[in-house]
């Protein structure tokens, strides 16, 4: 099982997601263990945790404690980054509250854009493999979440994006 193997395996699935400065939201836009392996390589290099949606438990990339939602935790980290997720009400509703959020999805009309601060419309594996190749996140990462979704923001420019200057927490 595919959980099992990930979660003995990584920190960011075995961490306290209530307390993370920085969490990693997937959904079902990832859409192969390939991109939920870069994923996992990409929050262990940043020092994130990974949460996940409804679908993302239910395809089993993440455990049921580890829903953000309605039906789930809410959680108020520093930098929220959603990968693949469309921002449905029953996920937001726990995470709106994060100080910066960061959103990829190749859908221009996900609802996860009008919550988001930086929106990228780019498929997730491109997107990952790129910041998995850019240097010194990890001692961004350390340091201060701010200078990390500064630096992260400047590379995801690369991509067709937006920044929303009015952010809805609807």
């Amino acid at each position: 099982m595919l959980l099992e193997k990930n979660t003995k395996e990584a920190k960011a699935l075995s961490g306290d997601l209530g307390k993370a400065r920085v969490v990693i939201g997937i959904g079902r836009g990832l859409r192969s263990e390939g991109t939920f392996a870069e994923v996992l390589t990409f929050a262990e290099r940043i020092g994130a945790q990974i949460a996940g949606t409804r679908a993302a438990v239910d395809m089993q990339w993440v455990s049921e404690d580890r829903e953000v939602g309605l039906s789930g935790r809410r959680i108020t980290p520093d930098l929220y980054i959603a990968i693949g997720l469309s921002g449905a009400n029953f996920h937001t509703i726990g995470m709106h509250t994060a100080k910066k959020i960061i959103a990829i999805n190749t859908d221009k009309k996900a609802r996860i854009f009008r919550i988001a601060d930086f929106c990228v419309y780019e498929d997730a594996d491109r997107v990952l493999r790129y910041l998995l190749n850019a240097e010194n996140l990890e001692k961004l990462s350390k340091r201060d979440t701010s200078e990390l979704a500064k630096r992260l923001v400047f590379l995801l420019k690369t991509f067709p994006h937006s920044v929303n200057s009015v952010r809805r927490n609807d």
